[in-house]
């Protein structure tokens, strides 16, 4: 079989050539780690067909297999896959990578007759692509159908949408509410988000008319005007994307989302996006509609989808043993969510109620209740939102101009006219316009198909947008007219940015839509390579240096290695929890509770640490201790109020830190643990504009129409007043009038120019970058710098004046620095990556040796000299020893030790110095020190007062406004800055 090769192509387009030999010219070849992963890649990209020749069946006749020409069990087709995966991991076969060729020609079908034998395009004028394809049709389709909503007008992601307020969207003033319930922690985690649309308000999917969850989620078939079908994605947002009913084993690309659709054999569809796939399964009873069953992401982890026979969402499991059920009430409304666990019994409950619903007779939900048990009231007006309370009683509230799903927010406010909004709409215009609680007035116009095309600022600043026909943006053009520029490939993906300075990064992709390549603006390109099945397996950077990823047999990691050959390895348990990390000889391990929320862990020093929660799930203790000494644990504490806010944090001594806080989430007051305090207080917006101290003290905040600081007043009097430039960044400060600072920018906002004046002195630094932002160059009238880099970014000469410094690498790591005077330090690191020898001239000078935490326990110098050094459990150092070689040798005592003890606050409290004498340190309650006592010469002993503040306070000491005036024989003076 020396001389065999054979095409394969894959069920997602993908093509590979397998051969007897070695054929390296074919294409790029495909590694894999294990058999495991070579089955998997089979199984997921490959069909295995009964046939006299041809595919995988064939294959396996090449190493001696045989096979029926009528069916292949199930139990026979592994058995297939497993010989030719041990074939590729042993060499005896041989795979290469092809250029697929149904992707290109998709887009080329646009205009090329040619394709159409191989590809199928959808008209853009209609919802779906105006017909189904048969089985002697081409495997791919291409859709460019604009997304819209239920009503059939134009309807953008909403991380596309410009939004004010609460927020409103400004493109069709409707009211975008995301709240999350809870999140559950896993492999993959749970992320329970409810999301209420006001444009969506006639349409209800279990928690009342307007909300929904990207656990709602379902594709339908739909017949057109013309008597074709369509496939119709209704996603998490309440969108509906266009595919083409494609037959089993087919695929529908969607340009403008960058969607492919994929229909499996058994009748799944599959939707790929660039990190994770949703796999929709049929409904029982229901043909012509997929419900979500499954979300993958590129690790392979999972959260899967269970329906009940009403076809509604009943379980979510997001570990192989953990999930969550819903209770449905009498109108099929979502009432509660609970925690289970799977047994060998079945399904246990876990008495905890993730969240919790309640709706009045309209089918409204009124009443929401998260994991920690804090309550959001709602109240509405033919299905639309009024008004909408928060755990903390604080609320706000909605006009609208018409009723039903249409409807625009005219204004939004909160309680006492915080966040006030009002909103006009100019339709023949497209244009919108907000107006806050401050009075600024912000402007947004839109194209056809509501897309921000331009943005005014209160001050007149403008930003300018530009897209496709497919949506992507195109080009973004900055109030002082620098333009970044987008480019795509014919799959709709990101193909290059070019900055305004011309600088162009470019990317490349795989046939999953990984990005494979980023080619900066100087050339350096940075690679990244993934295994058969998805997972990333190398990243190799510009200078050749390249960090490999390995994986089990479950696609978890469980090796890391840097270039240096440093390695990290990841141990996980059978639900996909990381139970232990070990990096060189350092080991960390972890452990759970039952809703799988990290509960302890203890690291490679013997520090425990214990999280402690409370019925809700709130963080309510941190305790540690050394695992050999638990009596010595130190307990922190929390508490929260009913919205959840943190209010007051205990440490091991009973001193307690205090906030307090009105309706919103800002506090309004701190107070420390020695009665002290700090005030807060806000504008209209809640952007800070003081702080006031309990002496008295006072610190100002004023801001711009953008919401920019303008103006600072500091606690002692010191005034700074900024000004921007037309994109928003600093151009110059100038401080109390005594000083004055000035800016120049180049096109990508990098300083290029600074001056400042003094009195009558003026200095100026000047500064040169290459195309990726690295400071080249930095001159003034005193020195000049240069600095040179190698392809990975490191810094490789560094020029002052004449005068040269190099810098050798090996793997990553600096291995050599040439000085001016051509002296040479050589470096090498220990396995974990840490300097472990400094050599002069290639003469050592320096040797350093580290525990199993990675702590420096021992150094030597060339002299002889050695140090050896202890520290606790907290890694706190506890004990120095310094002796010479000969000392150590004829097993003489140190020739000086010292020993340092700490407070269970880790303050340091005392030095014991075996020639200096023992030195104690004292603290107030605010972490100040206060006193500090020599046991040898108590002369030299102090002791210190000082204000809540920092300040210090006694006689002979005179303040002015935080300005230390007089210090007992000595006079200050100070100038306006």
């Amino acid at each position: 079989m020396s001389e065999k090769q054979l095409k394969l192509k894959g069920i997602h387009g993908s093509q590979i050539v397998v051969c007897a030999t070695p054929a390296p010219g074919i294409g790029k070849a495909i590694h894999f780690d294990n058999v495991s992963e070579a089955q998997q890649y089979l199984k997921q990209n490959f069909r295995l067909q009964a046939a006299t020749s041809g595919g995988l069946v064939e294959l396996y006749s090449w190493l001696g297999g045989h096979h029926s020409p009528l069916s292949i069990s199930a139990r026979r087709a592994d058995i297939i896959r497993e010989a030719i995966a041990k074939a590729l991991v042993d060499k005896q076969l041989h795979a290469y990578e092809v250029p697929a060729v149904t992707r290109p020609e998709l887009v080329n079908s646009m205009s090329a007759g040619s394709a159409a034998a191989t590809t199928k395009k959808s008209s853009p004028q209609t919802a779906s692509s105006g017909g189904q394809a048969t089985a002697n049709e081409a495997t791919s389709t291409l859709n460019e159908s604009q997304s819209s909503n239920a009503m059939g007008g134009p309807d953008l992601p909403n991380k596309d949408k410009a939004t004010c307020g609460d927020p409103v969207a400004m493109c069709n003033g409707e009211e975008i509410l995301e709240l999350t319930d809870f999140i559950l922690d896993g492999p993959m985690p749970l992320h329970w988000v409810r999301c209420y649309r006001s444009s969506q308000s006639n349409q209800a999917v279990g928690l009342g008319y307007g909300w929904r969850t990207p656990f709602h989620q379902s594709i339908e078939r739909s017949k057109n005007d013309d008597g074709t079908t369509s496939l119709i994605l209704i996603n998490d947002e309440g969108r509906h994307i266009y595919f083409d009913d494609i037959q089993a084993g087919s695929s529908c690309h969607q340009l403008t989302e960058s969607l492919t659709l994929h229909h499996k054999d058994k009748g799944s569809l599959v939707l790929y996006q660039l990190d994770q796939h949703w796999e929709f399964a049929p409904l029982a009873g229901k043909p012509g509609r997929w419900v979500l069953h499954k979300v993958l992401n590129s690790l392979g982890h999972s959260l899967q989808c269970f329906y009940d026979q009403q076809g509604r969402l009943s379980r979510i499991d997001y570990t192989n043993k953990k999930g969550i059920e819903f209770y449905y009430g009498p109108h099929h409304q979502l009432e509660r969510i609970e925690a289970v666990e799977k047994n060998s019994e079945g399904l246990k409950a876990l008495g905890l109620t993730l969240a919790h619903y309640q709706y009045d007779e309209a089918g409204d939900m009124v009443s929401a209740i998260n994991r920690q048990q804090q309550q959001e009231l709602y109240r509405y007006d033919g299905h639309l939102l009024i008004e909408r309370q928060r755990a903390s009683g604080f609320r706000h509230y909605f006009s609208w101009d018409r009723s039903g799903p249409s409807a625009r927010c005219l204004r939004n406010w909160g309680d006492d006219g915080y966040y006030d909004y009002h909103f006009e709409y100019l339709d023949d215009k497209r244009l919108a316009i907000s107006t806050d609680s401050r009075g600024q007035r912000w402007e947004y116009w839109h194209n056809a198909q509501n897309r921000l095309i331009k943005k005014v600022a209160p001050d007149g600043a403008t930003w300018h947008y530009r897209w496709t026909l497919h949506g992507q943006k195109q080009s973004e053009v900055a109030p002082g007219g620098a333009e970044t520029s987008y480019r795509y490939n014919r799959q709709g993906q990101l193909a290059a940015v070019i900055a305004a300075d011309g600088a162009t990064t470019r990317f490349e992709y795989n046939a999953l839509g990984q990005r494979t390549a980023i080619v900066d603006a100087e050339g350096g390109v940075w690679q990244r390579e993934f295994t058969a099945a998805g997972l990333l397996r190398l990243e190799r950077r510009p200078d050749g240096t390249e960090v490999r990823y390995r994986y089990n047999e479950k696609d978890q990691l469980i090796e890391l290695r840097q270039p240096d050959q440093s390695i990290e390895q990841f141990v996980w348990d059978d639900e996909g929890h990381l139970l232990a990390r070990k990096q060189g000889e350092s080991v960390t391990r972890y452990s759970y509770d039952q809703l799988g929320r990290l509960n302890g862990s203890i690291d490679a020093a013997g520090l425990v640490t214990e999280y402690i929660r409370d019925t809700h799930g709130q963080l309510t203790g941190q305790k540690q201790y050394p695992k050999d000494a638990p009596e010595q644990a130190e307990l922190q504490q929390y508490q929260y109020d009913a919205a959840g806010r943190l209010i007051k944090s205990t440490n091991v001594l009973g001193q307690s830190t205090e906030w307090r806080y009105e309706g919103l989430s800002q506090p309004v007051e701190l107070r420390h643990a020695d009665g002290s305090s700090l005030n807060y207080e806000y504008d209209k917006e809640r952007n800070l504009t003081a702080i006031m101290r309990s002496d008295g003290a006072r610190y100002q905040l004023e801001y711009d129409g953008q919401e920019r600081p303008v103006r600072l007043q500091g606690f002692d009097g010191r005034e700074q007043w900024f000004e921007y430039d037309a994109d928003g960044k600093v151009s110059s400060l100038r401080d109390s009038n005594e000083r004055f600072i000035r800016v120049k920018r180049d096109l990508r906002g990098r300083i290029i120019e600074q001056t400042a004046q003094a009195q009558q002195r003026i200095d100026s630094n000047h500064f040169h970058y290459d195309k990726v932002g690295r400071l080249l160059r930095a001159n003034n009238a005193q020195r000049k710098l240069r600095f040179g880099y190698d392809k990975a970014g490191q810094l490789t000469d560094s020029w002052q004046g004449d005068w040269r410094l190099q810098h050798l690498y090996r793997a990553g790591k600096r291995s050599q620095t040439i000085l001016p005077d051509g002296t040479r330090l050589d470096y090498h690191y220990h396995s974990s990556g840490q300097l472990s020898q400094l050599a002069v001239n290639q003469q050592p000078v320096l040797w350093r040796n580290f525990d199993a935490a990675g702590r420096e326990v021992h150094r030597e110098y060339s002299s002889g000299l050695q140090q050896h050094q202890a520290f606790n459990a907290f890694s706190q150092l506890t004990e120095q020893r310094w002796q010479g070689i000969q000392a150590q040798q004829s097993g003489q005592v140190p020739s000086r030790e010292r020993h340092y003890h700490y407070s269970s606050l880790h303050q340091l409290t005392e030095v014991q110095d075996s020639q200096e004498g023992d030195t104690r340190y004292q603290y107030n309650a605010i972490d100040q020190l206060i006193a500090k006592e020599y046991s040898k010469d108590t002369s030299q002993n102090e002791t210190h007062q000082w204000d809540s503040f920092g300040n210090p306070v006694g006689e002979d000491i005179e303040l002015q406004q935080d300005r230390l005036t007089r210090y007992h024989d000595h006079s200050y003076q100070y100038d306006a800055s």
